[in-house]
């Protein structure tokens, strides 16, 4: 909680601070439309989770009408796969007592009309990566939606991947993506 207070009074500072020819404009995300969804694999099977409840701020450039800097913050703990025995040995594979966060700050980004590619800093199990994020994006008067997917490595977070039958799952996880953000 201390770093999406810490996010959200940087991005208000930048907000108040800002560039003195522009204006910009905070969006926060929609938690009622907004989910990250995350699939594992193992030879057996795949199986997903749902995170639904997604804290995030954008500030766009009100004179280019662009996305100029995204912050995200989301706890391991919310994420729901359906199995509340696979949800326990989720949290205690990816010591979330610890590691409760899940972090994404951008303020590096390419606008390319309906697409976007964040290249930020993704934070997890207390190890901190560069990131280039791609995205759709739609932007209307009144909500802008993101979607898009990528992968992540367990290893590059220093995370050993479960086994079960003798065989590890696989090391990269497939995220994908919808947020929306409203004035």
């Amino acid at each position: 909680m201390k770093k999406l207070l810490f996010l959200f009074i940087a991005l208000h500072c930048n907000l108040v601070l800002g560039q003195s020819n522009s204006v910009n404009e905070r969006w926060v995300i929609n938690k009622n439309t907004s989910e990250i969804i995350y699939v594992g694999k193992h030879f057996l099977h795949d199986w997903s989770g749902k995170n639904d409840n997604i804290n995030g701020l954008l500030l766009i450039d009100q004179a280019s009408n662009t996305i100029n800097k995204i912050a995200v913050l989301l706890y391991v703990k919310d994420f729901d796969s359906g199995n509340s025995n696979r949800d326990s040995h989720s949290l205690e594979v990816l010591n979330a007592i610890r590691f409760p966060e899940i972090n994404f700050y951008s303020e590096n980004i390419i606008n390319n009309n309906d697409s976007i590619t964040f290249k930020g800093n993704l934070e997890f199990h207390g190890i901190t990566i560069s990131k280039d994020i791609p995205a759709l994006v739609n932007m209307e008067s009144n909500k802008i939606e993101l979607e898009g997917n990528f992968k992540v490595s367990l290893r590059e977070f220093g995370i050993k991947a479960p086994s079960f039958m003798l065989a590890e799952m696989e090391d990269f996880i497939d995220l994908s993506f919808s947020l929306e953000f409203i004035k």
